[in-house]
């Protein structure tokens, strides 16, 4: 029986963890090949490092403040968003052995090369509380680190090479950009308990007409959020969200589905149907049995002629493929690069120390090889905020 004990365990221990998508068709799209043109997909505001600058410094003041006024943190600094976890499992990400040449970048360079995970999966609220709260589905996470990998890394993790790929169980973000961000950073620091962000929704008077649009794509992405019910954690579809690059010269999505595809998440008839806690034990439950799980990776690949031609429409209201987070890439074909298996059975108990080593993992897009360097500004704003975030939880 598999047990989180240590990072030490997570390399040693045995079985497979793959990481892809399943596609709906059979048949898999051809990948978009390299280009020899040299791009810069991202287009950086003027402001925006100030933006980012006062977001991570307000980042720290919200965990401390929700410390000293959230009961059921009883004191303790946590993640400044998904500090709520369902629970931590480890696996095995192997590379397919039939990747084609073209998709042959980065982490996916070697066919059938194998690499130790560890996966935590969460709840996106920023505070402790029911996994349903007043009969509304919430935003779920998925994190992967990958252990030891090969290749130049923009952050390091702890002095290791790991390459982490964080997911939300729906393709977009609910906050399009730095500037909106912002806004939501100030309403939530502003209220009593550091948790309500009301005030992010309501128009002031300077607002411009892209803030009155980013919010309106805020409250698409939530009505999505709502919409999707999540029964078990590994029975659902994780993306990326926001890209990142594949190689220099094109762009990529990636996503996790169950191998086999999503099984049917039956919405909830009442509020009395679930636990405070129901995920984590639908999790827990499912690894204790014998039969391992598996998800796949998939990949979603944009070139710089696809960039630069979505730029080129005058509609701009879906917003900008790098630096909008709210835009969904769903007319981009999901190319599958590896496949993570979990194996069974695993023990999963929050209240057993054994999960505390991966309480205290740091997961951060930026620790990533250079060939997948996150993109666009929700992802450049995470890099300070979430090594300010695990450095200020450190800091008991």
């Amino acid at each position: 029986m598999y047990k989180l004990i240590t990072l030490g365990t997570v390399k040693q221990a045995s079985g497979f963890l793959v990481l892809a998508i399943t596609l709906s068709s059979c048949t898999q799209p051809e990948a978009p090949n390299p280009s020899t043109q040299r791009y810069a997909f991202e287009i950086v505001p003027e402001n925006e490092s100030a933006q980012i600058a006062d977001i991570a410094n307000k980042t720290m003041q919200l965990q401390d403040k929700r410390a000293a006024v959230l009961k059921e943190q009883e004191g303790q600094k946590l993640r400044g968003v998904h500090p709520k976890s369902h629970g931590c499992v480890v696996g095995n990400i192997e590379i397919n052995k039939d990747i084609a040449p073209n998709l042959q970048v980065g982490l996916f360079s070697k066919p059938a090369k194998q690499y130790k995970t560890l996966i935590r999966f969460s709840n996106a609220s920023v505070r402790l509380s029911p996994d349903m709260e007043n009969g509304e589905n919430g935003s779920r996470g998925m994190a992967i680190k990958i252990f030891d990998v090969d290749g130049e890394m923009l952050i390091k993790d702890n002095g290791a090479n790991n390459q982490d790929f964080l997911m939300i169980n729906t393709p977009v973000f609910a906050f399009p950009n730095v500037r909106s961000y912002q806004r939501l950073t100030n309403a939530l620091l502003a209220s009593p308990s550091g948790v309500d962000p009301g005030a992010a929704f309501v128009e002031r008077a300077d607002w411009t007409d892209e803030d009155r649009d980013n919010l309106k794509k805020t409250f698409k992405s939530l009505k999505l959020i709502k919409s999707k019910t999540v029964r078990n954690p590994l029975e659902v579809q994780y993306f990326a969200a926001a890209p990142s690059s594949f190689g220099k010269d094109r762009v990529m999505k990636f996503s996790a589905t169950p191998c086999g595809g999503e099984k049917p998440q039956i919405p909830f008839n009442a509020p009395g149907e679930v636990t405070p806690n129901y995920l984590h034990e639908a999790l827990a439950s499912t690894v204790s049995q014998g039969k391992n799980v598996c998800f796949d990776l998939n990949i979603q690949i944009k070139t710089v002629d696809q960039v630069k031609s979505d730029r080129q429409k005058v509609d701009r209201a879906d917003g900008d493929l790098i630096e909008d987070a709210t835009r969904n890439w769903e007319n981009t074909a999901f190319l599958k690069v590896a496949k993570i298996t979990i194996p069974t059975p695993q023990t999963v108990d929050l209240a057993d120390p054994m999960q505390q080593d991966c309480k205290a993992q740091a997961f951060n897009p930026w620790h990533s090889l250079a060939e997948h360097q996150p993109l666009g500004g929700i992802n450049r704003l995470r890099r300070p905020v979430y090594i300010n975030s695990a450095d200020n939880r450190r800091q008991r």
